[in-house]
């Protein structure tokens, strides 16, 4: 008996030397340490842009509400999703059509707000009501549709013929009796069958649960590469972007930068006062992030009235290498040395307005 016990102890150790040795011979994820400042002598300047023309809703023919998720197709045509509207302008801005259909049917759309990614000359929808996945031609008409087994997150995108998705797996309702948890998360590739072909762990968020409250206290910014091979996370209680290999199926490299945090206000509200929520004592130091001629754009917390908002730029590298200020409403998306933005006119209404970056 005591002779059995020690031969399977030494087993065990001989187990846990040999993974020690395995690991040690696998390669480290990378981090990138960035100073305060960027390797440009051009720091501190107010990005140079030029309009070239300008969305609004003046004709009735459809309404902003939040207009977001703009995307380029090949063909130049813009589209952008609002709250029950998928809508589709030519090249130059004109108004052509909306797309949206509301229902379950077939080609139809449950969800007032869902995810899609164009490729080439379709587009793939992804409805988290009806947990499926739709897709149609550049003109809104519909190809086919499939159901997925569960409902995910986000629709990252497209890796050959498969989906890439992120999955949370969230607390029983029983345990949401408010306290602030860690919720994991997952990079999944999945295919059109509905298997998972490959998983990854993803970066974990934090969220105060109650039962009659839920608040996700830092947020994560994402960005697919242009060439959709790479794609960017923020971590969400610091300054720091991972980048993740959709190709390898894994997290290559981290990079960060000496950052000077920014306060968060106080937002005191009712139901704040009678729910313990934690103090929320910074903004999120990245806000957003976006492609750019091949380098990576982070959209800082830093604002300042007269300069707007900071900006900083890495190369797919992770290292730093410029800073800006851009002086112009809310960045949605870059096309080339483009920019759209979205800005509040002095009556409240909302334009998309279409920059070009002077070099």
């Amino acid at each position: 008996m005591i002779k059995g016990c020690i031969g399977i102890r030494m087993q065990r150790i001989i187990l846990f030397v040999a993974l020690l040795v395995l690991t040690s011979l696998l390669p480290a994820q990378e981090i990138i340490n960035n100073p305060k400042k960027p390797l440009s002598s051009e720091v501190g300047r107010i990005l140079k842009i030029e309009e070239m023309f300008r969305i609004n809703d003046d004709s009735g023919e459809f309404f902003f509400q939040w207009a977001s998720n703009l995307q380029i197709a090949e063909d130049g045509s813009i589209f952008l999703t609002d709250v029950d509207q998928f809508l589709k302008f030519a090249p130059d801005g004109k108004y052509l059509k909306n797309i949206y259909k509301k229902g379950q049917g077939p080609g139809e759309i449950q969800s007032s707000f869902f995810h899609y990614h164009l490729h080439g000359e379709n587009i793939f929808v992804y409805d988290p009501m009806n947990t499926k996945m739709i897709l149609m031609d550049l003109e809104g008409r519909l190809i086919g549709e499939f159901k997925l087994a569960e409902r995910y997150v986000q629709f990252i995108g497209l890796w050959d013929d498969d989906f890439i998705f992120t999955k949370y797996s969230w607390p029983d309702s029983a345990e949401r009796v408010g306290k602030l948890f860690d919720i994991p998360g997952k990079i999944l590739l999945i295919s059109k069958e509905g298997d998972i072909i490959n998983e990854c762990p993803g970066i974990p968020w934090k969220i105060f649960l109650h039962p009659n409250l839920g608040q996700r206290l830092p947020m994560l910014a994402t960005c697919l590469s242009e060439d959709c091979k790479s794609y960017f996370i923020s971590d969400p209680d610091q300054y720091m972007v991972s980048l993740f290999d959709l190709e390898k199926f894994k997290f290559i490299r981290k990079f960060r930068r000496e950052y000077s945090r920014v306060r968060r206000p106080n937002r005191e509200t009712p139901l704040r006062s009678s729910i313990k929520i934690p103090e929320i004592e910074y903004e999120n130091d990245i806000v957003d992030l976006y492609n750019f001629m091949g380098n990576l754009w982070v959209e800082t917390s830093t604002n300042d009235d007269k300069t707007g908002t900071l900006y900083d730029v890495f190369n797919i590298l992770g290292q730093y290498i410029d800073s800006f200020w851009l002086d112009k409403g809310e960045l949605i998306t870059t096309h080339r040395d483009f920019l759209f933005i979205r800005e509040l006119d002095v009556d409240g209404s909302i334009r998309i307005v279409k920059y070009h970056v002077v070099h």
